[in-house]
């Protein structure tokens, strides 16, 4: 069966609508299609209330007839005789329900076209309990935010508790080297105190650590010095001034400090009976 063809003239559609209105059930379901033909091709140009307002029609009552259209057949003759109300809830209900005999508050059992408007809004009643009992509720936009928040958080916590037994470890590992370092150098600092009372026990051992400690002064008195000469303040220094006397005097010291040094260093020394002598480059 060919489909029929809708005028897309909003006029001749008026004509139609005013003519089906005089007549039940078969005229609900044909406004409600005329009605979704206009929405759905957009004949009013955006402004569907103000036609509905225009042709004397309710929006709620639009909406209705639509819903009837959309879901009831147009050849359910059974319920050409129905008004908008019974038509309405029909249309709400399952198409399972439909077709089913039900039984009614009075005990009679009934299809939905012999239904009162009162039966029918039961049955639905009915369904609607029936659906919220079987059917779990769906998660609303808010909470599945939330949800998802709540996991991020979930793993956000668990990350930063596994970088927190990670440092922990660390921690431990490092205090432990830590204790064993200081334990080390209590006991090299009681050598060394034992060494100092006894000199002559081990005039090398006492040579060895007094060249030690003299080593790690001299690396501390580098590290202290070595930056000066990198500040651009000693480029703007007059060679008159006070202060660069006092520059040009430690520098002087500390080149016949090395000088010496590497004088005393290049002399064969003898040390317990045994020969050293310095390999310089």
């Amino acid at each position: 069966m060919n489909p029929l063809m809708l005028s897309n003239s909003v006029g001749v559609i008026e004509t139609e609508i005013n003519m089906y209105k005089d007549m039940a059930g078969k005229s609900i379901w044909e406004i409600g299609r005329r009605l979704n033909h206009v929405k759905e091709q957009d004949l009013t140009h955006g402004d569907f209330l103000g036609w509905l307002e225009k042709i004397g029609i309710e929006r709620r009552s639009a909406n209705r007839m639509m819903r009837i259209a959309r879901e009831l057949k147009e050849n359910e003759t059974t319920l050409s005789h129905l008004g908008l109300a019974a038509l309405d809830l029909i249309a709400s209900l399952p198409e399972e329900d439909r077709n089913t005999p039900h039984l009614v508050r009075s005990g009679e059992l009934k299809e939905v076209s012999d239904m009162t408007v009162r039966e029918l809004r039961e049955l639905k009643q009915g369904d609607t309990k029936q659906t919220e009992q079987t059917q779990p509720s769906q998660p609303t936009d808010e909470s599945q935010r939330l949800h998802k928040a709540l996991i991020q958080k979930d793993e956000e916590i668990a990350r930063l508790q596994g970088r927190y037994n990670h440092l922990s470890k660390q921690y431990e590992q490092v205090l432990s080297e830590s204790e064993e370092v200081i334990q080390k150098a209590n006991q090299l600092d009681h050598v060394k105190k034992h060494v100092r009372q006894e000199p002559a026990l081990n005039p090398k051992l006492t040579s060895t650590i007094n060249i030690t400690e003299l080593n790690q002064k001299v690396n501390d008195l580098l590290t202290v010095i070595s930056p000066i000469r990198y500040q651009v303040e000693l480029e703007q220094l007059a060679q008159n001034s006070p202060i660069y006397a006092q520059y040009n005097s430690i520098v002087e010291r500390i080149s016949t400090w090395c000088k010496d040094m590497k004088n005393i260093l290049n002399q064969p020394v003898v040390i317990d009976g045994e020969y050293f002598e310095y390999k310089g480059e």
